[in-house]
């Protein structure tokens, strides 16, 4: 046993596994931090689950885009910072075509788009 412990290709081979071992702790604990939501993931997701409980109608638009708007985004990644931004453009373009009774098939695209973005700044 004193002559393994001693081995050149022993110790190798405890130095390798040792190095797999951290390299997959080092990716498994990324993965676990990537799927803690942010703090603006998590006031989003408030402001979106509080719009299901509201009832149709251009008030309920108007209450969602005043929560988007008061999320605090002065810690959050600047992707999502910019991605947030462009949503809620995009959502008061799509409010503002619905008020006026016109076309918003243009606008709803623009809002598909921006949550399309907005859904992978979240999850980069």
């Amino acid at each position: 046993m004193n002559k393994l412990l001693k081995s050149k290709a022993f110790l190798v081979a405890i130095v390798v596994l040792s190095l797999v071992n951290v390299a997959w702790n080092i990716f498994g604990m990324n993965r676990v931090v990537q799927r803690i939501p942010t703090p603006l993931q998590q006031q989003f997701g408030a402001a979106s689950n509080e719009l299901k409980n509201r009832p149709p109608g251009i008030q309920r638009g108007e209450v969602f885009l005043q929560k988007l708007k008061a999320i605090n985004i002065s810690n959050a990644p600047i992707e999502q910072q910019q991605a947030l931004k462009a949503y809620i453009a995009a959502q008061e373009q799509a409010l503002d075509a619905l008020k006026k009774g016109g076309d918003t098939k243009s606008a709803d695209q623009k809002l598909g788009i921006a949550a399309h973005e907005l859904s992978k700044s979240f999850h980069q």
